[in-house]
């Protein structure tokens, strides 16, 4: 079964957490979300090279058959490994899985920071647990509202208008 590659919506946070243990709730939900994402569009990056590599490689050496051993048929072949690498290459031009990878890489490096800075004003006790929480509340909105906003502006990037 396909993983599904998309952002999915934070459930709640438990009843009886307080502001600060819902805030880590959250924040440990994007940073498992946001890693599984990552991992799948750096995947499927990954994957695209190697495939359309392997059938460009096939597609030569097929060449090199049909002029050698005079092996017509062969070009059917090619033909299709030429059609399939075009239709996986205007399919990673869709998605853009290169350009998704680093985007949610660097939301990820600013997820796991927060959480690293929570965990530091909770020992340094120079806060108390709501502060913390309403001030990691805003910092992950605008994490968030940067990752949106670097995925639209992808969307725009391939929109021929």
């Amino acid at each position: 079964m396909r993983e599904e590659s998309g952002r999915q919506s934070a459930p709640s946070p438990p009843d009886d957490a307080d502001a600060f243990e819902a805030m880590m709730f959250l924040v440990d939900f994007q940073i498992s979300d946001f890693t599984r994402t990552r991992r799948i569009a750096k995947h499927r990056a990954a994957r695209v090279v190697w495939i359309t590599s392997l059938f460009s490689g096939f597609i030569a050496v097929a060449g090199v058959a049909v002029a050698i051993w005079h092996y017509p048929w062969i070009g059917f072949i090619t033909t299709g490994l030429a059609g399939a690498t075009g239709t996986l290459a205007a399919w990673d031009g869709l998605f853009r899985h290169r350009e998704l990878w680093y985007q949610r890489s660097g939301a990820l490096s600013q997820l796991e920071q927060l959480k690293r800075n929570m965990e530091l004003d909770l020992r340094l006790k120079e806060k108390d647990r709501g502060t913390i929480a309403k001030e990691a509340s805003e910092t992950l909105d605008l994490v968030l509202a940067e990752s949106f906003s670097a995925w639209a502006e992808m969307r725009r990037k391939q929109d021929p208008k």
